[in-house]
């Protein structure tokens, strides 16, 4: 039987950026950063940094390893939009937290223990600050109770 073969995240990612009408947001990165050094573009010019001042590549993946990404959303705020269905509910949590997932406070609630491990990450811009976010969680419920509609996609 044939093996399939895998793209990388970045290559998937950028392919998403450009199919869902944010091709600006994957060449707005500044050439430090993945996407540059993966297509090979030139740093923008400071009016393209502020047009796209909040633009986030929000993927999540099962598993603990991350490296098989099953969904991803784009996330863009001031307007809320991109790819992601709560947008405007995303934006108003990352909003209160000044961009920075790890600071979300806990939800109430209990989730089942089962372990069904899911990484999540989160690339992009947050009013034009860099940001990185990786994590693990248990399962989909304990990732939902901790990062509320960030990640609800």
């Amino acid at each position: 039987m044939p093996s399939l073969r895998r793209l990388p995240t970045r290559v998937t990612a950028i392919s998403i950026l450009a199919t869902t009408g944010l091709a600006a947001a994957a060449v707005s990165v500044p050439s430090g950063a993945f996407a540059a050094r993966s297509v090979g573009v030139t740093a923008p010019s400071a009016a393209t940094l502020s047009a796209a001042r909040t633009t986030l590549l929000l993927t999540a993946a099962r598993g603990e390893d991350g490296d098989r990404v099953d969904r991803t959303a784009v996330l863009t705020c001031a307007p809320a939009g991109g790819t992601h269905p709560a947008a405007s509910q995303a934006c108003g949590e990352l909003s209160s937290v000044a961009g920075e997932v790890a600071a979300l406070s806990e939800g109430s609630g209990s989730c089942i223990l089962m372990y069904d491990p899911v990484t999540v990450t989160l690339r992009g811009w947050w009013q034009g600050e860099e940001k990185y976010f990786r994590a693990t969680y248990s399962n989909s419920c304990v990732l939902h109770r901790q990062t509320h509609a960030v990640f609800d996609f």
